[in-house]
């Protein structure tokens, strides 16, 4: 199983709002019908406004959405061939919304699944690794490391959470080896609203922050609201072991 972000923001002629509409009701349901069976579970995460950096209270998100897929297909060139299969089908109605978009195949481990609807709202965290680290070592320090501290920090808040590490994967025609977006992806459902969960963070950067430099180099956060377009609230998340 390999789960498939699509970051996407919104034509320069369009608002957030419209360009949101138009996906969440008109182009996600045409990715599920073309995507068939192979699909296992997709929800569009729209991207809210919030004091990402302290620079203004409605600071927009990295992105205006983030697509979400889940796919019964065991190597990223297989997923990347099933995206090149049906794009003809899906450009036209991508470029009534989208002025940009990145693909990013990934790895996902889960860590936290309540099997339920979050009540708060849906944080994703997307990092880039220091410098001097490689993949695997940024990988591996987050999953044995920094993911149980995250996980006892935000105890039982948390709905759902996995990390998603980046695959190499070629979208673009440009090469086999074509790097993600970011080295990965932290995907965390809590049922604290976005005021709440900055509170609980920010009391416990004496445990998060330092553990964040020794392996995160840059970062983007967005604040989101699910839309789940295929799968039910109170299934489990579909695994590499489903």
């Amino acid at each position: 199983m390999i789960k498939l972000f699509t970051l996407w923001n919104r034509r320069l002629d369009q608002t957030h709002e419209e360009a949101v509409d138009y996906w969440t009701r008109v182009h996600a349901p045409k990715v599920v019908e073309a995507h068939g069976e192979r699909l296992l579970r997709y929800a569009c995460n729209v991207g809210m406004p919030a004091d990402y950096s302290g620079w203004a209270p409605d600071e927009a998100p990295a992105w205006d959405g983030v697509a979400e897929g889940w796919y019964d297909v065991d190597d990223p060139a297989e997923l990347a061939a099933l995206v090149a299969e049906t794009s003809d089908r899906l450009r036209d109605g991508e470029r009534d919304f989208m002025g940009t978009f990145q693909h990013m195949a990934t790895d996902q481990q889960v860590h936290v699944d309540r099997a339920r609807a979050h009540r708060g709202v849906k944080v994703l965290f997307m990092l880039a690794r220091r410098p001097d680290m490689t993949p695997a070592q940024t990988a591996a320090h987050w999953r044995e490391r920094h993911m149980p501290l995250v996980r006892d920090v935000l105890g039982d808040t948390l709905v759902r959470y996995t990390t998603n590490v980046g695959l190499a994967a070629d979208f673009r025609g440009w090469s086999p080896y074509e790097a993600p977006a970011y080295d990965g992806i932290a995907e965390l459902a809590v049922d604290n609203p976005v005021s709440d969960h900055m509170a609980l963070l920010q009391a416990r950067q004496d445990v998060l922050l330092p553990d964040e430099h020794v392996f995160i180099g840059t970062y983007r956060m967005a604040f989101t609201r699910e839309v789940l377009v295929l799968g039910r609230p109170d299934e489990p998340l579909p695994t590499t072991e489903c």
